[in-house]
């Protein structure tokens, strides 16, 4: 389902980006940029990815999502 996640979606958003982070960063448009991401509930951190940067040399962004019909709050940070 699209703009949906589910566990299968995440296994392989999390396989991909550690046996091919270049490929992975493609996927997401961000080649150029170093990425973080972090999905979670406030609570609980489902995935996360890299490492945030200064707030003022990072664009960061948050989206509501379902996670296995849960909302979690997505977070993806970029810089060059």
């Amino acid at each position: 389902e699209r703009n949906a996640l589910n566990n299968r979606k995440l296994d392989r958003m999390r396989n991909l980006s550690q046996t091919n982070y270049t490929m992975f960063k493609q996927k997401l448009l961000a080649s150029r940029y170093q990425l973080y991401i972090n999905i979670s509930n406030r609570t609980v951190t489902h995935y996360e990815l890299g490492q945030r940067m200064q707030e003022n040399q990072t664009v960061y962004v948050e989206r509501l999502e379902l996670l296995n019909n849960s909302t979690v709050i997505i977070g993806i940070g970029v810089w060059r």
